[in-house]
């Protein structure tokens, strides 16, 4: 393995229910709510992000029936969605996945605080990563990547746009 994994980034919950999922984290694990997006016009997913013991935890809740989260709820039902992990360089942990044969989805490699590549859950031990590389500024300031996230500026497409 050429590259360095640093840190557990987030874990993604998919929920039917964002007001009773937050109820949830806040009073039965001590999580604090960090923010809630209100859908915007337009949009098929809202979310709400908490801080449970220094993780983030983030709530992604689908507007309709259409959408990754919401069909993923049709077809799992409520839970973890994905883990965000964070790499120090992204075309290094890619090139090494693919030469080990690991299966990548949905490479978002555009310019804004981080680049990131999903792992298929055939190749993640039946879990979906999203392996994420943070632009050097913010890598190390949890609260700078943490106000990315909360302000709009990472985009997906199909999730946030």
């Amino acid at each position: 393995m050429g590259f360095q994994s640093r840190q557990l980034d987030h874990i993604a919950i998919a929920v039917p229910d964002l007001d009773g999922a937050i109820e949830t984290m806040t009073s039965l694990l001590g999580a604090t709510l960090l923010w809630r997006h209100e859908p915007r016009p337009g949009a098929i997913n809202t979310s709400a992000a908490l801080d449970l013991g220094g993780l983030l935890i983030v709530l992604e809740h689908p507007l309709g029936q259409a959408g990754i989260f919401a069909e993923f709820l049709r077809r799992r039902g409520p839970g973890i969605h994905h883990i965000g992990y964070s790499v120090d360089n992204l075309d290094e942990a890619m090139a090494d996945a693919e030469r080990d044969g690991h299966r990548l989805l949905n490479a978002q490699l555009t310019e804004g605080p981080r680049r990131e590549v999903l792992i298929h859950p055939k190749s993640g031990l039946g879990i979906l990563w999203q392996m994420i590389e943070w632009k050097p500024e913010i890598r190390d300031n949890q609260e700078a990547r943490r106000a990315a996230l909360r302000d709009g500026e990472v985009r997906i497409p199909g999730i946030t746009e």
